[in-house]
């Protein structure tokens, strides 16, 4: 009896990203991506790790000591997860407005983008060196590199990592808000003598926008964890 029970029990199957987005007809990057805002999974480093969440989801980490790569591997019946197909048809969804949309001319290039963005650091930079402030223009110097971090600014006992947002068109939710705490918990995971320099400070995130700009859930999670985040508009003048 009970060995044709256990004949029944199939071994569960384990698929990477890339089998699951061929079937969804997505690229493996706009499924990670799905994983990410889910909360499923975050990038650490070069890899992308799973969340405690991802992990009640039925991911599963996996290490290559060939050559050396980190990857997570999805319970099969993860195809089947309505958040994860909702997510997917949102995506699909958009894909086709914009396909339909004509195209607008006037959109700012990545470059100029950067351009804009650079322009606003330095502008914030400034701000707080008036109001005397010591200002390390870390997103300048580390490029891509920077964790998330733009600026470090410093004062007495006070530090604060910054992050100036100034697109034309952005909207920053409560997801954002708490990848940026992990990036910078990685970066001063990572960085131990910096850390030791800065450990007995009263340390803050600090958003800062040009305009508002955050969702009802970004802001209710800053207000609920105001002890570690903190916003402020701050318009160019």
């Amino acid at each position: 009896m009970f060995s044709n029970i256990f004949k029944k029990i199939k071994k569960t199957q384990y698929v990477n990203s890339s089998t699951i987005a061929k079937e969804f007809n997505i690229s493996a990057t706009e499924l990670n991506q799905i994983f990410k805002d889910l909360d499923w999974a975050k990038k650490q480093g070069r890899w992308w790790v799973a969340t405690k969440s991802g992990l009640n989801h039925g991911a599963k980490e996996e290490y290559n000591p060939k050559n050396k790569q980190k990857y997570i591997k999805w319970n099969n019946n993860i195809k089947h997860n309505h958040e994860l197909i909702s997510m997917i048809k949102k995506l699909k969804q958009e894909k086709k407005e914009n396909i339909s949309k004509p195209k607008n001319t006037n959109k700012l290039s990545n470059i100029k983008k950067k351009q804009k963005g650079d322009k606003y650091e330095e502008y914030i930079a400034d701000f707080f060196r008036n109001l005397e402030y010591t200002v390390w223009e870390h997103g300048k110097e580390k490029g891509v590199e920077d964790s998330s971090i733009d600026l470090f600014i410093k004062k007495e006992k006070h530090i604060y990592f910054v992050q100036c947002k100034n697109w034309e068109k952005w909207k920053i939710n409560h997801k954002e808000v708490k990848a940026t705490r992990t990036d910078v918990r990685e970066y001063l995971k990572n960085n131990q003598e910096f850390w030791n320099l800065i450990k007995n400070y009263h340390m803050k995130i600090l958003y800062v926008t040009p305009k508002r700009c955050l969702t009802k859930s970004a802001y209710k999670y800053i207000e609920e964890n105001k002890e570690i985040v903190e916003y402020q508009v701050i318009p160019i003048k």
